[in-house]
């Protein structure tokens, strides 16, 4: 498994400065990019691809890699009522609110 990211530089007191490049955003993020990446050799033949996004954008990300399957996994963390409708018409499953992880975290289990 290999997450793709944003890495963030910290000061000497534990604060966010920035980020290194590089820096993933909503109108660059696809997997077509980590066709650069060192360990893409090892994952360019996998078929299953589960994609976690905040944004109706984010559903781009699988884009670039052939893939047989792709769970869409998105958080809903504002505007919920407002934005529900889409967001269960384009995720697989939606997480609303302040969550963590503990739901992708059980599915990466049973799987």
């Amino acid at each position: 498994m290999h997450i793709v990211s944003n890495m963030m530089k910290f000061n000497n007191q534990d604060v966010c400065v920035g980020f290194n490049d590089p820096l993933i955003h909503v109108f660059n993020k696809s997997e077509f990019q980590l066709e650069t990446t060192p360990y893409f050799p090892s994952i360019k033949d996998r078929s299953n691809v589960i994609l976690v996004g905040d944004s109706l954008g984010d559903l781009q990300m699988s884009q670039g890699v052939k893939h047989d399957l792709c769970l869409n996994i998105g958080f809903l963390n504002h505007d919920i009522e407002q934005l529900a409708p889409r967001y269960l018409q384009a995720f697989d499953i939606v997480i609303e609110g302040d969550a963590n992880m503990n739901p992708i975290l059980e599915i990466l289990r049973e799987i």
